[in-house]
């Protein structure tokens, strides 16, 4: 997520819970939790939440062929990710998947790796929503998603 000063304005608006708030007694936390709440401590920390990582074909981003009212999936991406959120990553470098696809037959694309964090599940529900019209849009039959440690398909229609 954000990795340079230049996100000020956003942590500017983030609200981080009162010192009274966030004591806990750290006596009765098991180890792992203890030094986790002190890391949190800082001032200098503002927790963004759980990363959510996506994966976009290259070549359809900025394809035409892709576009909706004059806008590619790109500049969509990033006007749906800034709004909900204020701030993403995006990695352009050429990161490569490969899968079996529903007809056996091995593929593979060139993708382009998106990541944002946040805090609540119903934002993951609305980026999933977005991710099954993005997909539609595409003509891709999923985007691969992680949260935190877990792994999803998001499919343009529904699993049976």
């Amino acid at each position: 997520m954000p990795t340079s000063c230049s996100h000020v304005s956003w942590l500017a608006t983030y609200r981080t819970p009162s010192p009274a708030a966030t004591k806990t007694n750290v006596k009765n936390l098991p180890t792992q939790v203890k030094k986790q709440d002190s890391m949190s401590d800082s001032l200098h920390l503002h927790e963004l939440g759980k990363m959510t990582v996506f994966y976009v074909p290259s070549h359809k981003l900025d394809d035409f062929r892709f576009n909706e009212n004059k806008q590619s999936a790109r500049s969509s991406i990033h006007e749906y990710l800034m709004h909900r959120y204020q701030a993403y990553t995006q990695t352009p470098t050429p990161v490569k998947g490969f899968w079996v696809n529903h007809e056996k037959i091995p593929v593979h694309d060139v993708m382009e790796r998106f990541e944002v964090s946040f805090h609540v599940e119903t934002e993951f529900e609305l980026l999933i929503e977005f991710l099954v019209k993005l997909c539609q849009r595409l003509d891709e039959d999923a985007i691969y998603v992680t949260r935190g440690d877990r792994s999803f398909l998001v499919t343009r229609t529904q699993r049976n």
